[in-house]
């Protein structure tokens, strides 16, 4: 891929053309390219200042001895660990995992190479998902890593019964592809960089699974072992439901999708079409466990609510007795809301670089979510 060059990948709702970087002449090439049909395309990224004939007769060239899909395989340009760029078959040597599936997803590779600009100095950026050539190679050996069950992040491979054998192992592969697409989404914000950092890094024996779900449920994070307390450094699991499962090819998406929409009327900040914001969210709750800060179960917001939604109620318990309820601490510190608005990892930062890239995210202002007549919801939604 020219290093000047940027594509806007086909795929999520969430990625616009129109960004903050309208007045960039690097647009106006981005917005030629998406005009363009598939093997153009590939020729003009390939051989940029070459004519219309000149790429035509490059591309068919490039035909008599590579295929289109093998150059985007990233074992061909994603550094490793070791340093340097390596083919294959040495990157397949070095798997720590024995049930790694040895080809990267051409899917996320694809997904990977769009979702940059490479600069040549730190003072050109203009966008969070600006990188020196330095920050896209240790960007590339993080995602490669992560992908390879080398670090204390990663997706879980525990093949699920009811998607094993046969053509279901291709759709437990998809649900890996679609879960490695988010977690780059997520790597185009310099804070999403920073927390997948310090997640894969932390030490194994806090190690993070992500776990993905084929249909939309609500996303969640919590410790693998129930007996550790809190503030003990420990391994957590985040599920969630991808974008791509989310947007439409889970079989319940269109219930939640029309749910999502009658409740964006009072919760502006829901984001219906897609999911890496809430796998953001999750990783951050996973963060905290690993660095024995999550807030204990029990610490609920009280006088300290940011909007009257969020404050204590009275419930009954099973057994008939009033108890206090309403929203947990953690989930303040998760969101950036009140006292840790200014917090380093929060749901809120995010969103920010988010808008800075010329996206519709708006930050929520408190985290309990309003129903459908703008009352207070206590059920769990699938944000």
């Amino acid at each position: 891929m020219h290093e000047r060059e940027r594509m806007h990948r086909p795929g999520p709702p969430f990625r616009h053309a129109a960004t903050s970087h309208a007045a960039d002449p690097r647009v106006a090439r981005i917005l030629a390219l998406q005009r363009s049909a598939g093997n153009h395309a590939v020729a003009r990224m390939f051989y940029p200042e070459a004519t219309d004939e000149e790429q035509q007769a490059w591309l068919e060239k490039q035909k008599q001895t590579w295929s289109i899909g093998s150059y985007f395989d990233p074992w061909q340009y994603l550094p490793t660990a070791l340093g340097g760029y390596t083919d294959r078959q040495a990157k397949a040597t070095q798997n720590p995992d024995p049930n790694f599936h040895s080809e990267f997803p051409k899917d996320a590779a694809w997904a990977f190479r769009l979702a940059f600009l490479i600069v040549d100095e730190a003072k050109d950026k203009k966008r969070p998902d600006d990188l020196t050539r330095k920050e896209y190679d240790e960007t590339a050996t993080l995602i490669g890593e992560i992908w390879r069950g080398a670090t204390g992040l990663g997706i879980s491979r525990n093949l699920d019964p009811t998607v094993t054998g046969g053509s279901d192992a291709g759709r437990y592969l998809k649900l890996m592809t679609e879960t490695l697409k988010d977690i780059i989404e997520i790597a185009r914000t310099v804070m999403g960089r920073q927390l997948l950092t310090e997640v894969a890094h932390a030490a194994k024996d806090v190690r993070v699974t992500i776990e993905t779900n084929e249909f939309v449920e609500a996303p969640t994070a919590g410790e693998v072992n129930k007996g550790i307390p809190l503030n003990t450094p420990q391994k957590g699991v985040v599920k969630y439901t991808p974008t791509a499962y989310k947007a439409g090819l889970a079989k319940n998406y269109a219930a939640n999708l029309k749910k999502q929409e009658q409740l964006k009327q009072h919760n502006p900040w829901l984001l219906p079409h897609r999911a890496d914001v809430s796998l953001l969210h999750e990783l951050i709750h996973a963060f905290h466990l690993q660095k024995a800060t999550t807030k204990a179960k029990e610490r609920l917001v009280d006088n300290t609510a940011v909007h009257e939604g969020d404050s204590l109620f009275m419930e009954k318990s099973p057994f008939g007795e009033l108890k206090a309820a309403g929203v947990r601490v953690e989930e303040y510190a998760t969101v950036g809301l009140g006292a840790y608005r200014n917090d380093r990892f929060t749901e809120n930062r995010y969103r920010a670089e988010r808008r800075s890239m010329g996206e519709d995210v708006p930050d929520p202002d408190y985290y309990t979510v309003k129903d459908v007549h703008g009352q207070r919801l206590r059920e769990h939604v699938g944000l």
